[in-house]
């Protein structure tokens, strides 16, 4: 069963994971299988990179878990301005993607 909430520092380095599987994997209209391209996409999605997202106090940045395993990242900077919506391929079309979203249109980033 999948279940959303707050992404917490521990889960930085699964997150990162579930970008580059999900860019490389479910993004080919975006990269057409450039691996210039997708290098250039995931240089940066590395786990201390995602810890700073998670830090960071005017993001809201929320992982889709099953379990204890992170099966998709999303973010907003507020609520209409969605950042970040990756889902892991082992999990696409379950709703990973669409829960986070409908959560991030609910939320607003409130962390002092």
């Amino acid at each position: 069963m999948l279940e959303v909430r707050d992404a917490h520092l521990g889960d930085a380095g699964e997150a990162a994971e579930v970008l580059v599987r999900s860019i490389t994997h479910l993004c080919h209209d975006d990269h057409q299988d450039d691996p210039d391209r997708i290098a250039h996409w995931t240089r940066n999605k590395m786990p201390e990179t995602v810890a700073r997202w998670i830090s960071d106090p005017t993001l809201l940045t929320l992982v889709a878990v099953e379990g204890t395993r992170v099966v998709a990242i999303g973010g907003a900077k507020r609520p209409d301005h969605i950042l970040l919506n990756y889902v892991d391929p082992s999990c696409r079309l379950r709703g990973a993607s669409t829960l986070l979203l409908s959560l991030i249109h609910i939320s607003e980033p409130t962390r002092p």
